[in-house]
């Protein structure tokens, strides 16, 4: 890869990255060292105390890998957010920092001073890929506290990546951080956490053949796609006895689909509110083509969304089939994308207590005062509302597809 900028937080509360750094795990100097975005055509730019980015010549490099060079009192990460806003929208653009969120000093919100860059980033049609790795520290805590401290000690703390561009340039980025040997460790161990918010609707969509648990009988799969509105691969095709027992004594069908082969790093913002449920009847022929079928009408049931981000919907198969013809039917479940609802369990994780705390005594006390020396990052989870935001708006203006997931199967009633 080639065209890079990389941005640098040089606040002083990095060092304590470096001074831990050891043979075993020495992930500033080793990003530096061995970048996974490529050497050639790589321009440095560091942020911190001040709003003026200073540019980093590949002979400092060596500097960069020292303690000592990370000296400035703040970071400004919305000063480096600007500045990956106005790279080209072919390069690569790389963040690296603590994401220490405290803006008390500014004028504006964090909504502003974070979201509207991110939302330009994303305007321009770049996805975000959000990296957090949890690292060996050693030292203070130099950052700003809630309850005004300023001796808490760290023995670990997380640092993060967070790369925007193009959708092929972030998708190698992540296969060059995944194969490198000094990352190797931290990834087997469960100690990186990944979100992309993409644009590309192949991965914003991802409908599936349904599999289906309850009182139907499985008779075959059909070989053609014939979902109306995109292609799911191969339907499963059921038999459904009515005369087997009222619909009030018969057990709801529970039908659960899990979204196999998408990546569940992802972030997707669904509404299952919104979710639809559809009966669409086979016309004349032998064909299985999408024109082969005609709405009859909708199926009653209830959506809901797990913690994980999987998504069921339940109905009662006998109840719901004395109003349906005895013909070969086509079901389809569609959950719409909803702009500003959140992005769903994709960035669960930048909400959660090993990674950030709020700015409040008490929730410093239970985020630090901790045995396992873990410091979380203060603010995680504003940083994760502003992208969650600027993805819904980017996904809004690009006309994006109606459906964020789906399912269908073929059904033929007896009886």
């Amino acid at each position: 890869m080639s065209g890079a900028v990389v941005y640098l937080d040089r606040s002083a509360s990095m060092q304590g990255y470096l001074r831990a750094g050891g043979a075993r795990e020495s992930f500033i100097p080793d990003l530096l060292k061995y970048p996974p975005w490529g050497a050639d055509q790589t321009n440095y730019r560091l942020f911190g105390e001040g709003e003026t980015m200073t540019e980093a010549p590949a002979a400092e490099l060596d500097r960069l890998m020292r303690a000592g060079a990370y000296d400035a009192r703040a970071s400004h990460i919305d000063a480096a957010l600007e500045g990956m806003a106005g790279d080209r929208r072919d390069q690569l653009s790389i963040l690296i920092s603590d994401l220490w969120m405290d803006n008390r000093q500014k004028a504006v919100s964090d909504a502003a001073a974070l979201g509207e860059p991110l939302r330009r980033i994303m305007d321009s049609g770049r996805s975000v890929a959000v990296y957090g790795f949890n690292l060996p520290y050693q030292g203070r805590i130099l950052d700003s506290l809630p309850s005004g401290r300023r001796n808490v000690e760290a023995r670990r703390r997380p640092l993060y990546v967070v790369a925007a561009g193009p959708a092929d340039r972030l998708a190698a980025l992540d296969r060059e951080l995944r194969s490198a040997n000094y990352l190797k460790t931290a990834f087997s161990e469960g100690r990186v956490r990944r979100t992309l918010f993409s644009l590309d609707p192949k991965q914003a969509v991802t409908p599936q053949p349904a599999n289906l648990e309850g009182p139907l009988f499985r008779v075959g799969m059909e070989r053609a796609a014939v979902l109306p509105r995109v292609d799911v691969g191969p339907i499963s095709q059921y038999t459904l006895k009515r005369d087997g027992g009222s619909g009030a004594s018969a057990p709801a069908l529970r039908l659960v689909w899990s979204e196999r082969g998408r990546d569940a790093e992802v972030a997707r913002p669904l509404d299952v509110r919104a979710a639809t449920a559809s009966v669409w009847v086979k016309g004349g022929g032998g064909a299985c083509a999408p024109r082969a079928w005609r709405p009859l009408g909708r199926l009653n049931g209830d959506w809901s969304q797990n913690e994980a981000g999987d998504v069921v919907f339940r109905f009662d198969p006998k109840a719901e089939s004395r109003g349906l013809p005895s013909e070969t039917l086509l079901i389809v479940g569609e959950v719409p994308l909803a702009p500003g609802q959140g992005a769903g369990s994709a960035a669960a994780w930048m909400r959660s207590a090993d990674w950030t705390f709020d700015w409040s005594v008490e929730s410093e006390r239970a985020a630090l005062d901790r045995d396992d020396g873990l410091a979380p990052t203060l603010g995680l989870a504003r940083f994760a509302e502003a992208l969650e935001s600027a993805h819904a708006r980017a996904l809004t203006a690009r006309g994006g597809p109606g459906a964020g997931a789906g399912f269908a199967f073929i059904v033929r009633t007896e009886g």
